[in-house]
C-alpha cells in the first residue's frame, strides 16, 4: 500500500527548498549595524558582488520572490541610513565591482577553503548540483578556472 502522506514527508525532508525571506538583507544588516556600533567597530562589510545586483530582475522574471535588498538602490539607501544612525560605522561593499568568478579567484588566491562555502537552495547537507544557485556556482568555478575541491555535490 502506498502512503502518499509518508512519501510526501520523505520528499520534503530530502528536498527542503531554501525559501528566501523577503527583505532579509534589511533585517540582517540592521542587526549587524547595531551590533557593530555596540562593539565599536569602524566597518560593516556586505558580501554582495556585481552578479548579485542583477538577481532581482532575474527573480522577478521567473515569478520568484523578489530580491530587492540585493540591489544597488537598496545598498545605497542602507548606507545613507547607516550614516545617519551610526556614522562611526562605514558600510562597505568590497566585492561590489567583482563578478562571482572574480570573487572565487580572489578567495582561492587568499587560501579560503571554498569547498566549505554553501550556495544550494535545497538546504541539504551537500549541494544538490541542479538548482539555479548550484548551476550558477558550478559555472562560476569553471569560469574562474578554480577547482572546488572536496565532494560538494550530490550529483
Amino acid at each position: 500500500e502506498l502512503d502518499l502522506l509518508a512519501e510526501g514527508g520523505r520528499f520534503q525532508a530530502i528536498n527542503r527548498l531554501h525559501v528566501p525571506v523577503p527583505h532579509r538583507n534589511l533585517v540582517l544588516l540592521s542587526l549587524a549595524l547595531s551590533w557593530a556600533s555596540t562593539l565599536g567597530c569602524s566597518q560593516l562589510a556586505i558580501g554582495l558582488n556585481r552578479d548579485d545586483f542583477g538577481k532581482d530582475e532575474e527573480f522577478e522574471a521567473a515569478g520568484a520572490v523578489r530580491y530587492t535588498t540585493g540591489t544597488r538602490a537598496f545598498t545605497d539607501r542602507f548606507r545613507a541610513l547607516a550614516n545617519v544612525v551610526a556614522p562611526e560605522v562605514e558600510v562597505a561593499l568590497p566585492q561590489a565591482e567583482l563578478s562571482k568568478p572574480e570573487v572565487i579567484r580572489l578567495g582561492a588566491d587568499l587560501g579560503v577553503p571554498l569547498h566549505l562555502t554553501y550556495s544550494c537552495m535545497r538546504g541539504r547537507e551537500r549541494h544538490c548540483g541542479t538548482c539555479i544557485q548550484c548551476r550558477a556556482r558550478r559555472e562560476a568555478f569553471v569560469s574562474a578556472g578554480v577547482e572546488e575541491g572536496g565532494d560538494v555535490y550530490e550529483t
